[in-house]
């Protein structure tokens, strides 16, 4: 990549996230600062490499999991296949933890379910993969030390409390979001981590139905509003 290719695609993410409104933490929003078609329309400001970077990143968080074995193990190899590029690096720094958090919560469900142990097909990611597999058996993998969210996400699960188990998942993702957030200025990383912070907080207000009704009234009211500024 040249020196003129790198510096242009550095201003284009300077322009797109300066053109982006704040995103609110998910748990005290009321409705999306903005839409999905207006931010396609932004992130179209992306040179292709970086957009397919993007797209990249989003797939991994996107991805279906525990919808069946072979979904997992195609989530596994995909990640797997992600080279020491920079573009590889870049993106399991944004999307590892995340992924890491998910294999744990999909541990805990196979368990409930009644797998006596961890599968012999890939099912994980992370370094924590082998741990679990070795100790299936204990209540939080001994791994609460370096989860301590994980007593209470087990507990939450094993209570059926999926909106309050959803909200602390999200709101670890959130937080490690920042934390990728907070190491860059204006770059592709901050780029990929609006966009995965956007996906939280629109996944929150249609799961949570009372986040879910005032999005739809203030949605209302903004079609009323427009209606009577075109008849004025």
């Amino acid at each position: 990549m040249s020196r003129d290719t790198i510096v242009g695609n550095a201003w284009q993410h300077v322009m797109l996230l300066s053109s982006l409104p704040a995103l609110p933490h998910f748990a005290r929003a009321k409705t999306l600062p903005i839409s999905a078609e207006r931010l396609r329309s932004r992130l179209g400001m992306l040179a292709q490499d970086d957009a397919e970077t993007l797209e990249s990143a989003w797939e991994f968080v996107r991805w279906r999991r525990g919808a069946s074995a072979v979904a997992d193990a195609e989530l596994v190899a995909a990640y797997e296949r992600l080279d020491d590029s920079p573009r590889g690096r870049l993106i399991r720094e944004c999307v590892r933890l995340r992924l890491e958090t998910v294999t744990v919560l999909a541990a805990l469900r196979r368990r409930r379910d009644g797998e006596a142990a961890a599968p012999a097909t890939p099912w994980g990611i992370g370094q924590f993969v082998a741990t679990i597999a070795r100790r299936w058996s204990h209540p939080d993998f001994g791994l609460a030390h370096r989860m301590p969210w994980l007593p209470r996400a087990r507990a939450l699960l094993e209570q059926d409390e999926y909106l309050a188990l959803e909200e602390l998942l999200l709101t670890i993702a959130w937080e490690q979001l920042d934390g990728i957030d907070q190491r860059y200025t204006y770059t592709l990383q901050n780029v990929i981590v609006y966009l995965l912070k956007w996906e939280i907080l629109e996944r929150w207000l249609s799961m949570n139905p009372a986040r879910a009704a005032a999005r739809f009234d203030a949605l209302l009211e903004q079609v009323l509003h427009d209606e009577l500024a075109a008849i004025v």
